[in-house]
């Protein structure tokens, strides 16, 4: 699988760096813990979908994707941090982030104009949201929060938006 990728092996597992050809769908391998910085900014990529092994996805890593407008994340994703700009100007419509993320960065979501729904899952150890995340989500009509998860810093300016309980 990793036969159409640029990578790198880290530490940890393996760290993407880019695509060898263009496409559409991405299905990244497991062993991947990490997408780096830039590695698919302004590709024509529609869909990506996650591996659980996912740790961490860098700054601008998909940011002015024109054409992305789905990601999806595995059960038990063990994803902890999505980093600057990282889906900015992208036209993602809904978005089920992971448990285990513990951070989203600074306008991490910036533009994503068609972006209805944000779902926090139950057991979600969210701690930080950084500033102007979700500013310019123009279609934005609800944030589901699951009952239990501690208040969320970085969405107040969508308090009108947040629901609690299951959807």
């Amino acid at each position: 699988m990793l036969q159409f990728f640029k990578y790198e092996r880290i530490a940890d597992g393996i760290r993407i760096l880019g695509l060898k050809a263009e496409l559409e769908d991405i299905v990244i391998p497991e062993g991947v813990v990490e997408i780096a910085d830039l590695a698919f900014a302004s590709s024509d990529i529609e869909t990506v979908h996650f591996p659980r092994s996912l740790l961490r996805i860098g700054s601008n890593a998909f940011s002015e994707c024109a054409f992305l407008r789905r990601i999806s994340f595995p059960q038990r994703c063990r994803l902890r941090k999505i980093g600057n700009d990282a889906f900015w100007d992208t036209i993602l419509t809904d978005l089920e982030l992971p448990s285990e993320l513990e951070k989203i960065g600074d306008r991490a979501f910036l533009g994503c104009e068609y972006l209805e729904e944000i779902k926090f899952p139950y057991g979600c150890g969210l701690s930080e949201i950084g500033s102007d995340a979700f500013l310019g989500c123009e279609a934005l009509s609800a944030i589901y929060v699951p009952s239990g998860v501690p208040e969320l810093i970085g969405i107040e300016e969508y308090r009108s938006l947040i629901v609690y309980g299951r959807k």
